[in-house]
């Protein structure tokens, strides 16, 4: 998914009318190479509106405390082992958000 893509479906999860498919398409992607890192671009984006980058904020958010660390299928509905952010993806946070941190505004 390209950043304005992903932009564009953050900005429908803010619509209660299109809230639902919004979700259905971040949750057919957050498992793709790269996602957290176009995720990461949009919240940092000055050129994008501050309630997608909020919304993206909390999207990442989410992922980082559900999908960071290794667990084991034992408590999966189907036996699946559960998503894991990538290593790759986590050295990416690592280096990237406290430069996100500091330069977003306080709202986000």
């Amino acid at each position: 998914m390209e950043i304005t893509q992903l932009a564009r479906v953050l900005a429908c999860t803010l619509d209660p009318n299109l809230r639902v498919e919004a979700e259905k398409q971040l949750n057919e992607v957050y498992k793709t190479p790269r996602f957290v890192s176009q995720l990461l671009q949009v919240v940092m984006s000055g050129e994008v509106q501050q309630p997608i980058r909020q919304a993206g904020g909390i999207y990442l958010k989410n992922m980082i405390t559900q999908c960071w660390r290794n667990r084991d299928a034992t408590n999966s509905v189907d036996g699946e082992m559960p998503f894991v952010i990538s290593d790759e993806d986590k050295s990416l946070i690592r280096n990237h958000i406290i430069e996100a941190i500091i330069h977003s505004p306080e709202l986000i």
